[in-house]
């Protein structure tokens, strides 16, 4: 995923991803060389390689848990 991509992205979901799309941006972006979580400010900052900057915040959903 290229930055443009990403901010699309993050800009459709209002910047605020469930934990199963975290992980997908994680995985999907392999520009992103830095990602750094502020707690007292409930959030992640990430950095690419391309020099693009981008903040959001991410929420654990348990509906989207399989049952067991």
């Amino acid at each position: 995923m290229y930055d443009w991509e990403l901010c699309n992205y993050l800009r459709e979901r209002n910047y605020n991803l469930n934990h199963l799309e975290y992980n997908y941006v994680c995985k999907t972006c392999p520009q992103l060389n830095h990602i750094k979580y502020e707690p007292f400010d409930n959030i992640f900052k990430a950095w690419s390689s391309d020099g693009e900057y981008f903040e959001f915040k991410v929420y654990y959903d348990k509906n989207l848990e399989k049952e067991l």
